[in-house]
């Protein structure tokens, strides 16, 4: 029953757009996703000259799903490690097809890891130290033993998640007239 009335307000909301203003509409299934996995990617067309040219149909796609707008206007998409594929459709213009690739960092994550899990195991393996000679060795070989595996883990699933890869914030998309054709 819920999922029926969510389907019905955003239809609803939907059908309430202001004429001229920028819509985004999730095409397909993306999987949910939690603020990290999604970002927010602004379109805008512009002829030779630089001048915008409003209201092009831009889809946006990638392996975690696809995506339409009207330029200009954004899109939240989900971060991956595969490109984005934009197509801009705009009678009187050539279309437009451009992909963009995704810029990360694993090393934020692995250290990120790393300081939580040695971090927690330094907490939970300090009675370790009142032992005595090998008490500190252990200790050593725990919290390190710790932090690498959880860095690993970290950087494995931020990996998979796509939260340390980034699209560029704002793309500006040239599009060429058709020779001819009106606009």
């Amino acid at each position: 029953m819920k999922s029926v009335l969510a389907v019905i307000a955003t239809a609803v909301a939907a059908g309430c757009a202001t004429p001229g203003t920028s819509t985004e509409k999730v095409v397909g299934s993306a999987p949910a996703a939690d603020a990290g996995q999604v970002q927010s990617v602004a379109l805008e067309t512009v002829d030779a000259a630089q001048s915008p040219v409003e209201a092009a149909r831009c889809s946006l796609r990638n392996d975690k799903g696809s995506w339409e707008i009207r330029t200009p206007g954004s899109a939240s998409v989900m971060r991956s490690t595969r490109p984005l594929e934009i197509v801009c459709l705009k009678p009187g213009y050539r279309v437009f097809v451009h992909a963009t690739e995704s810029q990360g960092d694993l090393v934020g994550s692995l250290f990120k890891g790393a300081a939580i899990g040695g971090a927690a195991t330094a907490v939970v393996a300090t009675p370790l130290l009142a032992i005595p000679v090998f008490g500190p060795l252990i200790y050593a070989g725990t919290v390190g033993g710790t932090a690498l595996l959880g860095g690993t883990v970290s950087a494995v699933v931020d990996h998979d998640k796509g939260t340390p890869y980034r699209y560029p914030d704002r793309l500006v998309l040239p599009l060429t007239p058709e020779p001819g054709g009106r606009r």
